[in-house]
C-alpha cells in the first residue's frame, strides 16, 4: 500500500522557515510586559520569521498574521489562556514549548490560513483548522473535553508522535479536509456531552484523500475510526484495543469509496456485542491484518466488496466474519470461530481462496450466496493442530545443530557467534575423524576476549565450554575466572578442567606487560592442554603487545573474540530476557518504553547501564517495584507495566514518553522504515518492497544511534588492504 501522504514536517518547516536568516528576541517582562501587544511589537521588530523568546507566565489570545515563531524558554512554562487566530496567508507561524488553556469553550488556536507548526506544546482546548490552513504537529499532548482538532473546508492536518487523551472526538475531518497521522496515540475517546458515542477519528470529508493513519494505538475509545463518509482512507501498521463499541465503522459508503488496512491488529473490546469491524457499503482491502473478538464477530460486512489478503480473522461468540450482500475475495486467510461459524454468508458473491476456514460449522449460510472455496481447509476444530517436530537425530550433522542453538540465545555479538561456530563445527570434525580412525590434529582453542567488559563474555564462555565438552575436547563444562595476580600465585594442577579466564586486575591498572606473566601463561596453558585451555581478557593493543613478545605464546593463543558495545535493539533483549526468565509479563506501554529508554542512554553515554551487569541492575530494580506494586494491590498475575521500569531519564527523552514515542523497524532487503507498535507481533511485511522479516524491538526514529546507523561512515572498515580500497575509491570519485 503506497501512502497517500508522506512525511512533510521536517521538510516542510525547512521549507518555509529553517531557510530564513532570522533574528531571535527575547520578550523583557520588565520593560515588554507580558502582554499580546508585547510580543506583537517584538515580532515587528524582529522581522519575517523572527524568534521569540518567550518567558514563563501567562498571556492571553492574539491574532497573528505573519510569520514568527514563538518559542518558551521553559517548555510547558508559558501559556496563552486566550484563543490564538492565525491568518498567516502565504507565511507560517511556529509554535514550540507552549501551553494552551483556554477559558471554558473557548478555542485554544484556530487557524485560517498558512502553515503552523506545533512542537512540544499542550492543548487543553480545541484546535480548529479552516479554509486552506495546514496544521502540523509534533510532540504535543492534547487533553481537551470537547473535539481535539477539527478541520473544516480544505484544512489540512499532520499529527507526529502525539497524544490525544479523553475527547468525545479526538480528530473530526468535515467537508474536504484530510489528515495524516503518524506514531500517535488516541485513547479514552467516550461519549459526549449530547449523548454520541465518542470516536477517536471522525470522518465526513469528500476529499480524494481524507485520511492516512500510519503506526497510531487506538485504545480505550468507544469507536476507533468512525467512517461517515470519505473517498479515501489508510490504515497501516496500526493497534486498536479494548473498544466499547467497535474498532472500524464505516457507514453509507459510496461504491468508490475505499478503506485499506494493512499490517494491523484489530481486537474487539470485552464485553462489546458489537462487531470489531463493521463495514456498510463501499469497499474495503485488509491485508497481513489479525482481527479477533470474544463477544462480538470480528468482521461484518453489509454491501461492501471486502478483500482479505494474508490475514486472520477470529472470534469465539459470533460468527468470526459475517458478510452479507456485496462481494467477498480473500487470499491465504484464516477464519476461525472457536465453537461458532468461521464464515457466515448470506447473498454474497466471490472466491475464498488458500488458507483456511474452521468453526462449527466452518461455513453458515442464510440467503443464497455463489461463493466458491477453492483449494480451502475446512474442518471443525477450535483451534487449528500444530503438528510437532519429529525429534532431531543426535547423530552426524543433526547433532551439531543442537549443539548451536545456545549460540542463538547470545544476544548481540554477531562476530563472536560466528567465530565460536566456526570453532565448535573445527572440534566436531576432529572428533569425527577420530572415530573414523584417521589422523588426529589437535587444535589450541586457547585466545584473547577483546573489547568493553560485561558484553556478554562469561556467557559466550559457558557456551563455549558446554560445547567442547559435549565434543569430549574438555572433561569439564566448567569456566573458572582469575585475575593475574591470583594466577601468579596458583598452582595449575588445582585449577580442575573446563576453561580458564585471566582477567586484568582492576578496569584502570593492567598486569599484562609485568615481568613473569608471559611465563607463567605459557606453564599454566601447557599444564591445562590435557584437560582445558585458557582465555585472557583485556585491552586488545596490551594483549598483542604481550602474544607478540614471544613466538611460542603467539603460536599458543591463536582464538580471537571480539566483542562490542551492545545496541540499544541488544539491550532492549537482554532485559526481556530477565523478564521472561522471572515469568513477568510486559504490559505494551513497558514495551515501549524499554527500546525508547535504552536508546536514550545509550546516545548520553550512559556506559554504567549499558552491559550485562547494568541491565541487571535495571531489571532488578524494576522487578522490586513490579512486586511492591503487586503485593498493595494482592494481585500477583499483573504485567510489569513502565512506572515500574526506573532509569535516568533526560526531559526529552520523558517528553517522548508522555506523548507518544516513534518506533520504526527495518526491512533487510531494502532498508526502508516501518512503523513499528508493541502490540503487533514481531513478524512484519515490509509496506514498501512486500518482504517478510522479523524484529521484536523498534528503533527510536530520531534517535542518534539510527542517525549513526544510517551514516555511510558506519560501513567504513579498518586495516590496510581496506584503507588502501577505500582511498582508492575516493580517489576515483
Amino acid at each position: 500500500m503506497k501512502a497517500a501522504f508522506p512525511r512533510t514536517y521536517e521538510s516542510q518547516y525547512q521549507r518555509e522557515l529553517g531557510h530564513l536568516v532570522r533574528r531571535e528576541i527575547q520578550i523583557d517582562p520588565v520593560s515588554d510586559g507580558l502582554t499580546p501587544q508585547a510580543i506583537l511589537r517584538v515580532a515587528r521588530h524582529a522581522g519575517k520569521g523572527g524568534i521569540v523568546n518567550l518567558v514563563p507566565g501567562a498571556f492571553s489570545g492574539m491574532a497573528l498574521d505573519r510569520s514568527i515563531e514563538l518559542v518558551s524558554r521553559e517548555s510547558g512554562a508559558t501559556s496563552f489562556h486566550g484563543t490564538i487566530t492565525i491568518r498567516a496567508h502565504s507565511g507560517s507561524v511556529s509554535l514550540k514549548g507552549l501551553r494552551f488553556q483556554p477559558t471554558e469553550a473557548a478555542p485554544a488556536l484556530v487557524i485560517h490560513s498558512g502553515s503552523v507548526f506545533c512542537e512540544d506544546c499542550e492543548f487543553f482546548g480545541l484546535v480548529e483548522v479552516r479554509g486552506t490552513g495546514r496544521l502540523h504537529i509534533k510532540n504535543c499532548l492534547l487533553r481537551v473535553d470537547d473535539t481535539a482538532i477539527s478541520l473544516h473546508q480544505q484544512a489540512f492536518a499532520e499529527i507526529i508522535g502525539s497524544r490525544i487523551s479523553g475527547s468525545p472526538a479526538g480528530v473530526a475531518l468535515f467537508d474536504e479536509a484530510s489528515c495524516a497521522m503518524f506514531s500517535c496515540r488516541m485513547e479514552h475517546c467516550q461519549e459526549s456531552r449530547t449523548g454520541e458515542a465518542g470516536a477517536a477519528i471522525f470522518c465526513d470529508s469528500s476529499a480524494p484523500h481524507a485520511l492516512l493513519a500510519e503506526g497510531t494505538e487506538f485504545f480505550e475509545n468507544q469507536i476507533g475510526l468512525y467512517v461517515k463518509s470519505a473517498r479515501s482512507v489508510q490504515v497501516l501498521g496500526c493497534h486498536f484495543r479494548n473498544h466499547a463499541v467497535s474498532a472500524f465503522i464505516t457507514e453509507g459508503a459510496v461504491a468508490e469509496a475505499m478503506l485499506e488496512v494493512e499490517c494491523s491488529r484489530i481486537e474487539g473490546g470485552a464485553g462489546a456485542e458489537f462487531p470489531a469491524v463493521s463495514l456498510g457499503g463501499g469497499q474495503a482491502r485488509f491485508s497481513h491484518v489479525n482481527i479477533s473478538a470474544t463477544d462480538g464477530a470480528a468482521l461484518s460486512a453489509n454491501g461492501t466488496a471486502v478483500e482479505i489478503e494474508s490475514s486472520r480473522v477470529s472470534s469465539s461468540n459470533v460468527a468470526a466474519a459475517e458478510v452479507s450482500g456485496g462481494t467477498l475475495l480473500s487470499r491465504n486467510s484464516l477464519f476461525l470461530g472457536q465453537g461458532v461459524p468461521g464464515l457466515r454468508l448470506s447473498r454474497v458473491t466471490g472466491t475464498v481462496t488458500g488458507g483456511t476456514v474452521a468453526g462449527e460449522p466452518p461455513v453458515a449460510t442464510g440467503e443464497p450466496h455463489s461463493v466458491l472455496l477453492k483449494d480451502v481447509s475446512d474442518h471443525e476444530s477450535h483451534l487449528p493442530t500444530k503438528t510437532s517436530k519429529p525429534p532431531k537425530d543426535h547423530e552426524g550433522t543433526q547433532a551439531m545443530d543442537l549443539l548451536m542453538e545456545p549460540l542463538e540465545d547470545l544476544i548481540g555479538q554477531a562476530e563472536v557467534k560466528e567465530e565460536l561456530s566456526r570453532l565448535l563445527r573445527l572440534a566436531f570434525a576432529a572428533r569425527e575423524r577420530r572415530r573414523q580412525g584417521l589422523s588426529d590434529d589437535t587444535y589450541s582453542y586457547s585466545g584473547i576476549l577483546v573489547g568493553p567488559p560485561h558484553s556478554g563474555q562469561l556467557q559466550a564462555l559457558q557456551i563455549f565450554a558446554a560445547g567442547l565438552h559435549h565434543l569430549d575436547v574438555l572433561q569439564s563444562s566448567e569456566v573458572r575466572v582469575l585475575t593475574v595476580a591470583d594466577m601468579l600465585v596458583t598452582a595449575p594442577e588445582s585449577l580442575g578442567s573446563g576453561l580458564l579466564l585471566v582477567t586484568q586486575d582492576d578496569q584502570h591498572e593492567s598486569r599484562w606487560l609485568s615481568e613473569g606473566v608471559a611465563d607463567a601463561l605459557l606453564q599454566l596453558n601447557h599444564a591445562l592442554a590435557a584437560r582445558g585451555h585458557l582465555f585472557l581478557e583485556g585491552d586488545r593493543e596490551e594483549l598483542q603487545t604481550l602474544l607478540r613478545s614471544r613466538t611460542d605464546l603467539a603460536r599458543e593463543f591463536t582464538t580471537e573474540l571480539r566483542f562490542t558495545h551492545f545496541n540499544p535493539i541488544d539491550l532492549s533483549t537482554l532485559f526481556a530476557s530477565h523478564c521472561e526468565q522471572a515469568q513477568i509479563p510486559l504490559s505494551h506501554d513497558a514495551k515501549k518504553k524499554i527500546p525508547v529508554m535504552f536508546h536514550s542512554l545509550h546516545d548520553r553515554l550512559q556506559r554504567r547501564l549499558l552491559n550485562v551487569d547494568g541491565v541487571a541492575h535495571l531489571f532488578i530494580t524494576a522487578r522490586h517495584n513490579f512486586l511492591d506494586r503487586c503485593a498493595r494491590s494482592g494481585r500477583f498475575d499483573a504485567e510489569m507495566e513502565a512506572e515500574d521500569i526506573m532509569a535516568p531519564m533526560d526531559r526529552a527523552t520523558s517528553a517522548i514518553l508522555e506523548r507518544s514515542a516513534e518506533l520504526v523497524g527495518i526491512c533487510p532487503s531494502c532498508q526502508a522504515r516501518n512503523p513499528w507498535l508493541a502490540g503487533l507481533a514481531p513478524d512484519f511485511i515490509c509496506s514498501h518492497c512486500g518482504a517478510d522479516y522479523t524484529t521484536p524491538w523498534g528503533f527510536l526514529r530520531h534517535s542518534s544511534y539510527l542517525r549513526h546507523k544510517d551514516s555511510p561512515q558506519n560501513s567504513f572498515r579498518t586495516g590496510a588492504i581496506a584503507l588502501r580500497r577505500t582511498l582508492a575509491t575516493m580517489l576515483r570519485r
